[in-house]
């Protein structure tokens, strides 16, 4: 009933929110979802404000993503290789002059019932300097829960199926990775040549069975700009583990680059865990990643990634490459279909596809 349902014809003016609030494509902020071009990029950095003031049509700002995915891999609870792998709906918007929220809650995600991935309101000192090549800096303060700032995000803007093995990781007995998001406050400076962040998070995992043990902390900077740009993060916390708790620290470091058609990242980790499998005794690991897209037009991206991390516990010893290729059939549709060449520790090939689309 769902593919059918998305599947038929619909009007032009059946399109994702922003699109249909502006009377534009969605070709004017992606180029295939959720891929963002320069344009969308300024309009997120401004909170989701349009650079002129335009009638808004009175639209509902919610839209819906949903992705039907195929991978030739086994599923260890057992889920078909076919699957409605994710439903979400999102709203999004500016509320007065300095205030953005954004909600992004899943129906359905990994083929199971879903979880809520962002819930926060936004202060921006001057969200439309972004427009203006930053005239001046922008403050800014996320109250709630988000998508850390990392290098990639590593879920909803994330341009392949297979997910970043350096995100992913966790190290021993410990359930902290840099997927999920962080519950708190993020308190950020922002210009045209460089951003600072200094959070304070609960320190909690989802679903991870621990209580909540005092306070994360994360700093995070960029400098530079979208052509060369140099990254630097840290990340600061305490689990519960029985019968010694673990102080854990993951430090990173990175370089982008949007030049042309080519977007780069080089991400370099490593941690360290006084006590990950509760037994009072350290270990070290570490793990990265090389990414490259190429826009080709905008209908076609390519994408290949090499993924390596080390550590002890679940993630173990890891690498990967992963070729994936995506096309925009439809305006807010995109087909993918990628290769994942994997050793952890035996050698596997693994087929993934899948069809994205949004209302």
């Amino acid at each position: 009933m769902l593919a059918s349902s998305v599947l038929q014809p619909f009007p032009a003016s059946a399109i994702p929110v922003f699109a249909h609030r502006y009377g534009v494509s969605c070709e004017t902020c992606h180029t295939i979802l959720p891929e963002l071009n320069s344009f969308g990029q300024t309009f997120r950095d401004a909170g989701y404000r349009w650079p002129a003031k335009v009638d808004t049509h009175g639209t509902l700002p919610v839209s819906m993503k949903g992705n039907l995915a195929y991978s030739s891999a086994p599923d260890p609870t057992g889920l078909p290789k076919a699957i409605v792998d994710e439903v979400e709906f999102l709203s999004f918007g500016p509320v007065g002059s300095n205030l953005t929220y954004r909600i992004e809650q899943y129906w359905i995600d990994g083929g199971n019932i879903g979880n809520t991935r962002d819930a926060y309101v936004e202060y921006k000192s001057s969200p439309m300097n972004a427009w203006h090549g930053f005239v001046r800096p922008i403050v800014g303060l996320q109250l709630g829960q988000f998508t850390l700032p990392l290098p990639n995000d590593p879920e909803t803007m994330r341009p392949t199926e297979n997910h970043y093995a350096l995100y992913n990781q966790t190290v021993g007995n410990n359930p902290f990775d840099f997927f999920n998001d962080g519950m708190g406050v993020n308190l950020y400076y922002q210009n045209s040549f460089a951003e600072i962040h200094a959070l304070a998070l609960k320190g909690h995992d989802p679903q991870s069975g621990l209580p909540t043990s005092g306070t994360d902390t994360m700093f995070a900077a960029r400098i530079g700009p979208p052509a060369l740009s140099l990254w630097g993060y840290q990340y600061q916390g305490v689990r519960p583990l029985q019968p010694v708790r673990d102080s854990f620290i993951r430090r990173g470091i990175a370089l982008t680059s949007t030049l042309g058609k080519a977007q780069t990242s080089l991400v370099l980790q490593n941690g360290n865990d006084s006590s990950p499998f509760g037994l009072g005794v350290s270990t070290v690991s570490s793990g990265g990643y090389l990414q490259e897209e190429w826009t080709f037009s905008n209908r076609w991206i390519g994408t290949v990634r090499y993924d390596g991390i080390s550590g002890p516990g679940p993630s173990g010893f890891l690498r990967s490459t992963t070729a994936s290729l995506s096309y925009r059939p439809l305006d807010r549709f995109r087909l993918t279909l990628e290769d994942v060449f994997q050793t952890q520790p035996q050698t596997m090939h693994t087929l993934n596809a899948a069809i994205l689309f949004a209302y």
